[in-house]
């Protein structure tokens, strides 16, 4: 049976009963049912209170899972559905027990941080020996609590108490059912010690804590890789921008923020590039103007329930526009600026070029005229602004998402040129493309690895697909992709013979990798890239553990002319090699029918795997580790691998990769962290991502051939010593009350 699915029935059979089908009975620790159940406790402050099942969350939203019909809640319980809020702080310490049982299992949720200000910690002998968090970044977006555990073997027969704890005025927390048992029950968790938490990556950039996702203003300067990223967290008060820096591409150091949420508005998506011209006028000492274009959602576009950024008085205009934030020192401070790069009805900001024409609907007709798109009635969440210096042209340009209101078939991407960062003129648009747009200019190389001396433009989407084309300043224009009779047919995107399903090319599948972007100025070249490991319906997101989501190991592009068209492909960077402990090279493997368990004996979950396999006569073929299946489907000719919620059939489903065996063969590359496995295939022209829980450290990869015989064509399997051991400096992170308004 699949781990998955045996892992949910294991949860489910735990959850049946307070006795264990093994081992002593259970001990119910605190259920915080009866007439008095905080007897005995000590209350320090006046947020926790126990409440009933039916007590909603901001008056509005069901808190899920509670056992029972009270639980610990720590937002404030006032009936009147008007004054609930998160405002009370304090901690709440329970009576001394005996640990008896070699797990502690119970019910936890609320909002994400740091344990000691918001969540739950086991104390033994006056340290804290355990500690777990919630699971919601964003105050006042949902509340399910989940059955959590944590291992305390190493305590038994020591006695130990509970603490919980929510020092923050704009979070909340929740708990229930506290059980002493010789079964674990629900998902690991451990989050004691900052960076080193259950199921924090070993060798993957994260947040310190709260909810990350785009990977955003990125670039390379002065020896140092700068990584952004969308931030949200509960003290927050709305979407920013965080910073994670690395020497190496390995380890990262957390590094503050680089775009607050402030009280001039919310930071969505958009890209990086150094002032080596000083355009902006910027500079102040040695070191370049550093710019990052973000996003900016003007005040009364959202934010947290309760905190100041929700009750600021709304702008005027509450379009999204493109602005900056800006270093001057190499990227030690930053400055944000909300001045408009443009704005649609500001002619002085922005006009069109005139004798082109535009497509306002995913290019169903073509206009000579945008001001409809550019005019007052402009659109509201259009985003996701990245620019470069084009030197041909001695000028900026700009690639943004014209979101048509995010009616999705109709979007486009708009490219905009600028002399002076002032005034912006939109003269060309692509259609058909959806947010996160990337643009960059690489060089091909042949089928085996050399130049050809020629260079191309990539327009990108989120990773996900992107055109290849020539780019003069004036004019994108792609090439053919999915057509073998015509694989380098260049047109326009106007010419009426254009169909896009010939011209854009695919990388991800239904896949958990999105929103790449490419690291501005990297050195010598090079072409690297970071995605978002999203998996936005996997809701039981590091449970337990401050982070939420990660970002996925750069890889390298390389543009490859094969003779029958041009393909990225997508390599982890080499830098990877850095951290190989152990490799191992056997020779070829035969597979028979069934399961080969564990043939090269690895000592770790953190793996970097390369292997090519034949089909043989195998109908399906593939490994696993981490107990998820990676397998070959030869008759569909896809690679399943993972699973996806479909809201159609409100199921998780599997996901598959179309793509053809080559020769009978097929190649894997899989790196495999404490939570993440990413798959290229054949050098990475095609990716698949999975976020992963394991609840075992036992080190496993196996094999496995279906209807017949397969081969491991070839294989090396190194094995990763690395530790996500990240710096948290004083102050790094906001952990006082946010400011009043004035």
């Amino acid at each position: 049976m699949h781990f998955f699915k045996k892992h949910c029935l294991w949860v489910a059979a735990c959850a049946m009963g307070a006795t264990t089908l093994f081992g002593a009975p259970d001990i119910v620790l605190f259920d915080f049912e009866g007439a008095d159940p905080l007897r005995g406790w000590t209350n320090d402050g006046d947020a926790f209170n126990v409440v009933e099942k039916s007590a909603p969350y901001y008056g509005r939203i069901t808190v899920q899972n509670v056992e029972g019909a009270h639980f610990l809640y720590s937002f404030y319980p006032d009936p009147n559905p008007n004054r609930r809020n998160n405002h009370p702080v304090g901690a709440l310490t329970s009576p001394e027990f005996r640990i008896e049982r070699d797990y502690i299992n119970f019910i936890f949720g609320g909002g994400r941080g740091w344990p000691e200000r918001l969540g739950v910690q086991l104390v033994v002998d006056g340290t804290v020996v355990r500690s777990s968090t919630g699971r919601e970044s964003r105050p006042g977006v949902s509340f399910k609590m989940l059955p959590l555990n944590w291992d305390v073997k190493a305590f038994k027969g020591k006695k130990g108490k509970l603490v919980f704890n929510d020092a923050t005025p704009y979070g909340s927390v929740g708990a229930d059912d506290f059980i002493q048992s010789d079964t674990p029950k629900g998902f690991r968790s451990d989050a004691t010690e900052r960076f080193r938490e259950m199921y924090r990556p070993a060798y993957h950039a994260t947040a310190g804590r709260g909810w990350l996702n785009d990977p955003n203003g990125m670039f390379y300067y002065n020896g140092q890789w700068f990584l952004g990223f969308q931030h949200n967290y509960v003290d927050a008060g709305g979407t920013g921008w965080g910073l994670t820096v690395s020497k190496d591409l390995i380890h990262w150091t957390v590094s503050g923020e680089t775009v607050p949420v402030g009280l001039t508005g919310q930071a969505f998506s958009g890209g990086a590039a150094i002032d080596w011209n000083n355009t902006s006028g910027l500079k102040k000492g040695e070191h370049p103007p550093i710019l990052l274009c973000y996003t900016l959602l003007p005040p009364g576009n959202g934010g947290y329930p309760d905190t100041p950024f929700s009750k600021v008085p709304k702008a005027d205009d509450l379009r999204f526009y493109p602005a900056i934030t800006y270093s001057t020192d190499g990227g030690k401070t930053w400055t944000k600026d909300t001045t408009p790069l443009f704005q649609y009805d500001n002619p002085e900001m922005l006009t069109y070029e005139k004798g082109r024409k535009y497509t306002l609907d995913g290019g169903k007709t073509w206009v000579d005229d945008p001001t409809p798109l550019l005019g007052a009635g402009g659109y509201r969440n259009d985003r996701d602004g990245k620019f470069i210096y084009y030197a041909p042209a001695n000028e900026w340009i700009m690639i943004w998402h014209l979101s048509q209101n995010n009616d999705r078939p109709n979007t486009a991407f708009g490219l905009y040129r600028s002399k002076d960062l002032k005034k912006w003129e939109l003269f060309q648009t692509i259609p058909g493309m959806w947010e996160c747009p990337d643009f960059f200019e690489i060089e091909a190389v042949d089928a085996k690895g050399r130049s050809t001396g020629k260079k191309y433009w990539i327009v990108a989407r989120g990773g996900v697909n992107y055109f290849v084309g020539t780019f003069d300043g004036k004019e994108f224009k792609p090439f053919s992709a999915n057509d073998p009779e015509k694989p380098y047919e260049q047109l326009a995107f106007d010419d009426p013979n254009f169909e896009q399903d010939r011209f854009l090319r695919r990388v991800n599948f239904k896949s958990g990798c999105y929103a790449a972007q490419m690291f501005a100025d990297a050195p010598n070249g090079r072409n690297v890239q970071v995605s978002w490991l999203s998996e936005g319906k996997l809701a039981d997101n590091m449970p337990g553990s401050p982070f939420e989501s990660v970002l996925s190991f750069p890889v390298e592009l390389t543009l490859r002319d094969t003779g029958k068209g041009l393909v990225l492909e997508h390599v982890p960077v080499k830098e990877i090699e850095q951290i190989y402990k152990k490799t191992h090279n056997p020779k070829k493997i035969a597979l028979q029918e069934g399961l080969t368990q564990n043939p090269l004996v690895v000592q770790t979950n953190l793996l970097d795997i390369d292997v090519t396999f034949d089909a043989g006569t195998a109908k399906k073929f593939g490994l696993v580790v981490q107990g998820e299946k990676i397998v070959y489907d030869v008759r569909e000719q896809k690679l399943y691998a993972f699973r996806e919620y479909d809201p159609k059939q409100d199921k998780w489903i599997e996901k598959s990769t179309p793509v053809p065996l080559k020769d009978g063969k097929i190649q894997l590359r899989v790196l495999v962290d404490n939570s993440s496995i990413e798959v290229g295939i054949n050098n990475g022209i095609y990716r698949t991502t999975m976020l992963v829980y394991p609840q075992t450290d036992t080190p496993q990869l196996d094999f496995i051939s279906e209807g017949g015989s397969a081969g491991v064509e070839s294989l090396r399997v190194s094995e990763l010593d690395a530790e996500q051991a990240s710096s948290n400096a004083p102050g790094l992170y906001r952990e006082e009350p946010m400011p009043e308004l004035p």
